[in-house]
């Protein structure tokens, strides 16, 4: 019988698991870390394939330790840290190291983005740009790495690499796509003006969905590979800080999250739009 669900957790420097019985009880967790590259002062970057080997050993030991078969989970669901993309070739290959939001590299491209395109950025994205964000580290790699950039024929981002090698689908959720400053979340669609301005072709954005659909299932390349069972569903997933808003049960006005991990964060629940150019 299933009674199983499988969090998957892509942090800074670790995957994480979590195996939950359908009545809510934590049956097991994993931690499996994975690698950053500092190629050169400031900059921070990691394999995307490190992310999936890690899944691996990570499920590997996770099935061990709770004496659980793959094929006792009713499905699996992803989150990641935000702004971590994931360029891919016509073969959806990975073109590059993924730039970490740690990463400082793009300080250039933020610069030329608040001279030229702040109020359209804090209207669409309601938030000013820092090197945390993809669209500048976007545009660093179009100025600096054309032979990556005119290979690119999709983004995805980190937990959305991970899910698409479980279920071939290419997609990402609506918060995710916050995160990248090329979303117009007035419009809540991919913002034509911001990849316009970053010389971002549209033709490579995922669908976007909502974090709680089902992206798709296990197939049986990926079962084969990673020890699951075929068919399993896979949710489309969410952001890490957004997810830790509701696991915390912070779920209404008012209601609030003090983060301490790889950056500090507060987060508050509020019922109306809060945009500065501080934050």
């Amino acid at each position: 019988m299933k009674n199983y669900l499988l969090g998957v957790d892509l942090g800074s420097g670790s995957v994480k698991l979590t195996l939950l019985h359908r009545a809510g009880e934590v049956v097991a967790s994993v931690v499996e870390e994975y690698p950053t590259h500092y190629p050169q002062p400031g900059w921070a970057e990691q394999h995307p394939e490190d992310w999936c080997a890690a899944f691996k050993a990570a499920l590997q030991k996770l099935l061990a330790a709770a004496r659980v078969s793959a094929d006792e989970m009713m499905a699996l669901a992803p989150d990641a840290a935000t702004h971590t993309a994931v360029l891919l070739d016509e073969s959806c290959r990975p073109l590059c190291d993924a730039i970490l939001w740690t990463d400082q590299r793009s300080s250039k491209e933020v610069s030329f983005l608040k001279k030229e395109y702040l109020d359209l950025i804090m209207g669409q994205t309601l938030h000013a740009p820092t090197c945390v964000w993809t669209l500048p580290q976007m545009m660093w790699l179009k100025a600096h790495r054309p032979e990556v950039w005119q290979k690119t024929r999709h983004l995805l981002f980190a937990k959305d690499y991970l899910r698409f090698r479980l279920t071939g689908e290419l997609m990402t959720d609506t918060i995710e796509a916050m995160g990248s400053m090329f979303y117009d979340c007035v419009k809540q669609e991919w913002s034509k003006e911001l990849c316009a301005a970053a010389g971002i072709d549209e033709s490579w954005l995922p669908q976007l969905r909502s974090p709680t659909d089902v992206a798709g299932v296990v197939t049986k390349a990926a079962a084969r590979e990673f020890g699951l069972c075929e068919g399993t569903p896979v949710l489309v997933g969410a952001t890490d800080t957004v997810l830790e808003q509701l696991a915390a049960g912070s779920v209404a006005v008012g209601h609030g999250v003090v983060k301490l991990a790889t950056a500090g964060r507060i987060c508050i629940i509020s019922d109306h739009e809060c945009p500065s150019p501080y934050l």
